[in-house]
């Protein structure tokens, strides 16, 4: 990986959220400030943490008025 060694490139390791990083995720997506714990749970199972999956799963459950 020669190209990662170059003076211009920079490497960022990106962890998975943990649950609370999630509901936060949630909150702020849904604008309320709670989400039950059983939606919670289910995003956290369905996107391990993900972030951008974490957004997308958001949108889809707020446009199909899941959430």
């Amino acid at each position: 990986m020669r190209f990662l060694a170059l003076p211009l490139i920079s490497n960022h390791e990106i962890r998975p959220l943990d649950r609370s990083e999630v509901h936060e995720l949630l909150c702020a997506r849904c604008g309320v400030g709670l989400v039950q714990a059983e939606v919670v749970d289910s995003v956290c199972d369905r996107t391990s943490g993900n972030a951008l999956y974490c957004i997308e799963l958001a949108n889809t459950m707020l446009q199909k008025g899941v959430l």
